[in-house]
């Protein structure tokens, strides 16, 4: 119904026109004020095809920037918390992706079938893949990522001391030992090839771990930084390898370091398991006080010290009470 001059009248079927709309309400003293401001106008369709103008008074603009504010990746370096969880998120994806490009790349260079190691390689990563969906819901995100990365920087380490491809001098005297070449081989593959299937579990749940780790309004720019990081590494991860032109143990190495240094600060964040997603960056900065895997081995030490031991002498009194 639209009133004018201090009357109802009824709105008629095929509706108002916007000129219509602007004298009758321009008649009222309550609505001339709201007439001078910035007005929104939409056109609905009716049922029957009719088109219906309609004014809203007020900068809708202006009511949607007080309603709803826009967040990004400065918002994620603004809080200590916030900002120390970014950047060790971001060292987790750095070694993540930095150590699965070396050993993925390095498997070329193995004892055996350059095409065979590479297979091998790949196929592995089915296996876990799978059992990532598995143990994370048990075990946690915190102690598989961090397992995950030291053991895959021991076995970049421990692929220093296995004769490799160049190493004529090497492979010719363990040829030349009775079945020493075979168990050689199948030493170092499975070595790689375990550190490879880590990595991947690793890898695989630092995505998750990540979205979980941060609230809604930054989710998507915490994600999209660790991603960023990761990119990084992996295209370090080819230059990182002319240096075994300085020493042919320094790539590897260097892969071995950044995945122990990963793994030792990833100790550092806060479990996310059986935990409701966070919505506020008041809620992503106060998430996990005091929750890192030292705190929380204190603690089970602690309350395993303050539980009371009953003695035997104590349960023959007790059971003599009662009779």
């Amino acid at each position: 119904m639209l009133i004018q001059n201090g009357k109802a009248d009824a709105v008629p079927e095929q509706g108002f026109t916007l000129d219509q709309l602007r004298k009758a309400l321009s008649t009222t003293s309550d609505v001339k004020e709201s007439l001078e401001q910035p007005t929104a106008i939409s056109q609905v369709m009716q049922e029957d095809g009719n088109q219906v103008t309609t004014i809203v008074a007020g900068n809708p603009a202006d009511k949607s920037d007080s309603s709803e504010r826009k967040y990004g990746i400065v918002d994620l370096f603004k809080t200590p918390r916030l900002r120390s969880r970014t950047l060790n998120v971001s060292l987790n994806w750095f070694a993540n992706s930095l150590v699965y490009y070396g050993l993925t790349l390095n498997s070329g260079s193995l004892v055996g079938d350059p095409h065979l190691m590479l297979f091998i390689s790949g196929i592995i990563e089915v296996p876990a893949y799978l059992l990532s969906a598995k143990i994370i819901d048990i075990l946690g995100r915190r102690p598989v990522i961090s397992f995950c990365l030291v053991s895959g920087g021991l076995a970049c380490i421990c692929t220093t001391y296995f004769p490799q491809i160049n190493d004529t001098v090497l492979i010719n005297l363990v040829s030349h030992m009775k079945y020493g070449s075979f168990a050689w081989t199948t030493t170092t593959t499975t070595v790689v090839m375990l550190g490879k299937s880590l990595i991947s579990i690793s890898f695989a749940i630092i995505y998750n771990y990540t979205a979980e780790l941060f609230p809604t309004v930054v989710r998507s720019s915490a994600v999209g930084i660790g991603s960023t990081s990761a990119r990084v590494s992996g295209t370090l991860t080819p230059l990182i390898f002319l240096l075994d032109s300085l020493d042919p143990k320094l790539p590897s190495v260097l892969f071995g370091i950044v995945a122990l240094a990963a793994g030792f600060f990833s100790l550092y964040l806060p479990e996310t398991r059986d935990s409701p997603l966070l919505h506020t960056l008041s809620e992503g900065e106060e998430f996990g006080v005091g929750d890192t895997c030292f705190a929380a081995l204190c603690r089970n030490k602690s309350s395993s010290d303050n539980e009371p031991v009953i003695q035997a002498g104590s349960i023959a009194q007790l059971e003599s009470q009662k009779t």
